[in-house]
């Protein structure tokens, strides 16, 4: 129900009282206050007095779309206890899914989309911001009617316009100092570029450059979460041809314009990466940033801005894709205030140890987005982490997050597996869990997943694929887990393809993209036509695409993305749940130093969906070997209906039997099909 209320009367008795104090200012007129307002008296010069006040003090959310039928969808939901109107726009306070809210349209434009939740921001005590409504779909692996909640946006079209030097070129801005590239590509005569902003807490009048503006990191992992609950519409007065899905990462950006060109839907999707585009939401994160408040944005996509086969898609389209972005933030509201309302938590500070850069986009990434998860899914829980920690380092790194006082310290790299050892005793009080070094002692567990059976099914893709029958792994670390992988991959692809044979280029290191590089050629030059990783990084992907052959990527599950085209699929990881689990063990006293080893039953590891280059047949063949998995021992793919040979013609695994985790955990021996020698020194002892 929606009524005039107390906080209208308020805002009347706000604006006469600041005509009255206007008209009356002098040095000595005295200042009225209303009784029913929180006015605060501001001293300026003897002839100005400025009034600044809050409608009320409870935070709020600021809930915005754009028109009217995507606002209806949410206000349709909401307990509305005032209609408050402000400068001709409605602001709607109340409760949505149990959360205090400010809901109103910010009006098509980039200019209304600033205005509106700032006056928003001046009038009512906004913590959060979130956007809701339809966009132009720009990445051609999306289609109508999915929802993305990109983790950053960008005001694409504030840029320079070139002096055309001769018919059809284009000067740069004149700025650029000689041999200076501009910062974005051009579209014709338009350089895009950052724009100047400020930022509160920052000094006054002091611009930056900033060109993203980036979601909350906090708000984004609950939408990931929220994500894989969530089932989209697919059908309206007409209906998809795809069932939409749910995208949360990655890039937006908005503009003055309507984009329905597909020239320009190209150049978009080539500059920026960007998933959606429309023509509000870069300024409301503007804003947002501006005034230091949260901030998150979910978009539906109601057409191909272009780049449909037939006439723009947006008046068939409109009404669903309203309808799935409001879905999705009610939901994540819902989520929200589930998790603003949980008890109290023992206070849990959490430190991470990474081996990699955070933004390696693999192994590295993969842990920081179960760390974020952690974060939003428990209260109360603070995280610390450390990024490209060195072996030669990382004991004293340890050591250093022991002494600031961690209850729990995550080692994510069996090469911090020795150095986990050697400080755990030091700090009894300290738990400690060291990732895929299978070591434990009082106070110090491990954790890992059976990525393995992911590289089995991984395997079985390329098997049917390959047309020269090699397939090729770039291999780190000289260790045990990996030689398990390239097992797996191997018995996968023969098990449907016996003439596959598996070259290996090692590199010695987890991350070193030159070397990824160099590996990933060498073996094209060499007839290989599927490319796996084992690196931290998207690096032998995207060479893989760029010289033309198959690829599977690792560790993250957005790999693909950098190769929609050639990439097959991805096993990859997903760390939250462990994470969680491990500190709910913690906090109720159950946790013990245990080897933990998940199967992908249990969504540790994960197996994305095929790509659109994979052969035919490819989807059928894996779910048959998911079926086997199941009815299988945790230890499959290691487990044979009949003999398995090493590469040299051993014995591998006896028929009917399993090897031991044990035996996974130490393998230091190559399967049949497998061209190169495991390297010395590799196993347990």
């Amino acid at each position: 129900m929606r009524k005039q209320g107390k906080l209208s009367m308020i805002v009347a008795a706000v604006m006469v009282a600041s005509l009255f104090l206007t008209a009356c200012a002098s040095p000595a007129a005295p200042v009225v206050e209303p009784e029913p307002t929180a006015v605060v008296e501001t001293s300026q010069p003897q002839t100005e007095t400025v009034i600044q006040t809050k409608l009320d003090t409870i935070p709020r959310i600021a809930v915005i779309s754009a028109f009217d039928s995507e606002l209806e969808l949410l206000l349709e939901a909401a307990e509305i206890e005032d209609t408050i109107p402000i400068a001709g726009t409605n602001y709607h306070v109340g409760k949505l899914m149990g959360n205090d809210v400010v809901m109103f349209l910010s009006g098509v434009s980039m200019v209304n989309a600033a205005m509106k939740p700032q006056v928003a921001i001046d009038y009512f005590q906004i913590e959060r911001i979130m956007f809701s409504g339809i966009a132009g779909g720009v990445n051609p692996n999306l289609n109508i009617g999915d929802v993305v909640v990109p983790a950053q946006w960008g005001q694409y079209l504030e840029d320079y316009k070139g002096k055309e030097i001769e018919p059809g070129k284009f000067a740069p801005p004149y700025w650029l100092e000689e041999g200076t590239s501009p910062e974005f590509p051009p579209f014709l005569m338009s350089y895009p570029g950052s724009t100047s902003v400020v930022h509160e807490g920052g000094e006054p009048d002091a611009y930056e450059a900033k060109f993203y503006f980036e979601a909350d990191s906090e708000m984004l992992a609950v939408a990931r979460t929220v994500a894989e609950t969530v089932e989209l519409e697919k059908c309206a007065e007409d209906c998809l041809s795809t069932q939409p899905i749910i995208k949360v990462g990655g890039n937006g950006v908005s503009g003055q314009s309507f984009v329905d060109n597909a020239a320009f839907r190209n150049y978009v999707w080539r500059t920026f990466t960007a998933d959606a585009l429309d023509m509000e939401t870069a300024a409301v994160a503007h804003v947002a940033y501006t005034n230091d408040i949260p901030f998150i944005a979910f978009r539906s996509l109601s057409d191909l801005a272009g780049g449909g086969p037939g006439m723009n898609e947006i008046g068939t389209f409109f009404q669903l894709a309203a309808d799935n972005s409001a879905k999705v933030l009610l939901a994540y509201l819902d989520a929200w205030a589930k998790g603003q309302a949980a008890e109290e938590a023992t206070p849990i500070k959490a430190c991470f140890v990474y081996v990699g850069p955070v933004g390696d986009h693999g192994w590295t990434w993969a842990h920081d987005q179960g760390r974020k998860y952690l974060e939003t899914t428990l209260e109360n829980v603070e995280t610390v982490y450390l990024e490209s920690v060195s072996d030669v380092d990382s004991e004293a790194r340890i050591r250093d997050l022991a002494e600031q006082g961690c209850n729990v310290i995550f080692t994510t790299s069996a090469s911090f597996r020795d150095s986990t050892a050697i400080v755990a005793p030091e700090y009894p009080d300290v738990i400690f869990e060291n990732c895929s070094g299978f070591l434990t002692s009082e106070n110090m567990g491990s954790y890992f997943g059976r990525m393995e059976q992911a590289k089995y099914l991984a395997g079985v893709v390329a098997g049917l694929t390959t047309q020269t029958n090699k397939i090729g792994y770039v291999a780190p670390i000289q260790i045990p887990e990996i030689i398990r992988l390239i097992n797996a991959v191997t018995l996968g692809a023969r098990s449907v393809n016996p003439e596959v044979e598996m070259e290996v280029v090692w590199i010695g290191n987890w991350f070193d993209p030159p070397a990824e590089t160099a590996a990933v050629q060498s073996m094209v030059d060499a007839g290989v036509d599927v490319i796996f990783t084992g690196t931290d990084t998207m690096v032998p992907v995207i060479t893989a695409d760029e010289s033309g052959v198959w690829s599977v990527g690792y560790d993250s599950c957005e790999s693909c993305e950098a190769a929609p085209d050639k990439c097959l699929t991805t096993p990859c990881w997903n760390w939250g749940p462990i994470y969680v689990d491990l500190i709910n063990a913690i906090r109720d006293g159950t946790w013990e130093p245990e080897t933990i080893y998940r199967s992908m039953a249990e969504g540790t590891v994960i197996l994305t969906e095929i790509g659109p280059s994979a052969a035919e047949g490819a989807q059928a063949a894996i779910d048959e070997a998911k079926l086997q998995m199941e009815l299988s021992p945790p230890q499959w793919p290691f487990c044979a209906t009949e003999d398995i040979l090493d590469n040299h013609g051993n014995l591998f695994i006896a028929g009917d039997q399993c090897l031991e985790d044990q035996d996974l955990i130490c393998m230091n021996r190559y399967v049949a099909g497998v061209n190169s020698e495991v390297p010395e020194g590799v196993g347990c002892e």
